[in-house]
């Protein structure tokens, strides 16, 4: 996937900028933890609600810039423009993903 420099440039300033302004909203790892009930890979979860998390990094020329987590249903987060563009550069993937599983009965498992 390809995005030109500067709408990428407005999304990590956004990814940025998201702990000041929802600060709330943005969890430390003190307030997370590892669910690792889930096939393959543990899942990031809010430890007061237990809902799962998305972790946010930023990393500029090497450079640690930012990193927290936003529970997946955060207003902060699907509200953001963030969320919004990436979802939209996912979106045809994730349905040719799925179209391509249905029509072909696979299940998305390994066969035994």
């Amino acid at each position: 996937m390809q995005m030109e420099r500067a709408a990428a440039m407005a999304l990590l300033q956004e990814a940025i900028a998201l702990p000041r302004q929802h600060p709330a909203e943005c969890l430390t790892n003190e307030q997370l933890w590892a669910d690792s009930a889930e096939p393959a890979n543990s899942i990031t979860r809010d430890r007061q609600t237990n809902s799962r998390c998305l972790t946010i990094g930023v990393w500029e020329q090497g450079q640690y810039r930012s990193c927290y987590s936003v529970s997946e249903n955060s207003r902060a987060l699907l509200d953001s423009e963030l969320y919004r563009s990436i979802s939209s550069l996912l979106e045809p993937h994730l349905a040719a993903e799925a179209g391509g599983r249905s029509r072909s009965g696979h299940s998305g498992r390994l066969p035994e």
